[in-house]
């Protein structure tokens, strides 16, 4: 099965709006299917206990997308 595109991020506080100051870091690995539905891993350094993607311009906040399955360090799905 084709993909229509794979995604890689590294993820830290200087990502967030505003930037924060942690140690806390994340890796994102996110694949959009043909059937357009979306793949995705995200491995945390540091438990948490939810996770989300928001969908806005680069250095603003946006409305939550959709939310990860998953935790407290590792989150899969499709």
């Amino acid at each position: 099965e084709r993909n229509l595109g794979d995604l890689q991020a590294a993820l830290n506080g200087a990502q967030m709006v505003p930037p924060v100051s942690t140690s806390a870091v994340g890796a994102l690995s996110l694949r959009v299917n043909a059937d357009r539905s979306l793949t995705y891993r995200l491995v945390t350094g540091a438990a948490g206990t939810a996770a989300s993607v928001s969908r806005a311009a680069s250095g603003s906040n946006g409305p939550q997308v959709f939310q990860l399955n998953g935790g407290p360090n590792v989150w899969t799905g499709t």
